[in-house]
């Protein structure tokens, strides 16, 4: 049985440790602003020197992005562009995809063996949700083999896809 004092003490830290986790969370929502007011300042202006510098020495960035007496050329060279994200296929275009390949797949084949072949990934539940009707028409077959690891493996029914009827 908790005396008054000890529930007391129990809810004093339990407030605490709330304030805290507050103070965390707001850090991290102050963090990614930011973060994201110098990806904007970059794209804005072209590079992100000028800003940081601006920033760090309280000029006022409007200045810098109007011309005005603030105005800084940085001869640093622009961050390179991202790599594009790759494009969800629609569960069509991962079929396309996964019977493109087929052929080429061992009899026993996993996921990654699939991403290996196109050269990026497949997102891993349309390829599943796609293997599966395969299993359904019976070109596929869920392969029981086990090397201890949970994976799910595939033994190919048969050695070529029948073509379409469309």
């Amino acid at each position: 049985m908790l005396s008054r004092e000890e529930y007391d003490e129990r809810r004093r830290r339990i407030d605490e440790q709330h304030r805290e986790t507050i103070a965390l969370v707001e850090a991290g929502r102050l963090a990614q602003i930011r973060a994201l007011d110098m990806v904007w300042m970059a794209s804005a202006a072209g590079s992100v020197l000028p800003q940081i510098e601006a920033m760090a020495l309280g000029t006022p960035v409007e200045r810098l992005t109007e011309g005005g007496e603030g105005a800084a050329v940085s001869s640093a060279p622009t961050a390179p562009e991202p790599p594009p994200a790759p494009q969800r296929r629609s569960p069509g275009g991962v079929l396309d995809d996964i019977e493109r390949v087929y052929d080429e797949l061992p009899e026993v084949f996993e996921h990654h063996d699939l991403n290996r072949l196109l050269g990026h990934p497949l997102d891993r539940g349309a390829a599943r949700r796609n293997l599966q009707l395969m299993i359904e028409d019976g070109l596929l077959a869920p392969d029981d083999s086990s090397t201890g690891h949970y994976r799910l493996r595939y033994r190919k029914l048969c050695t070529k896809l029948p073509e379409s009827d469309e």
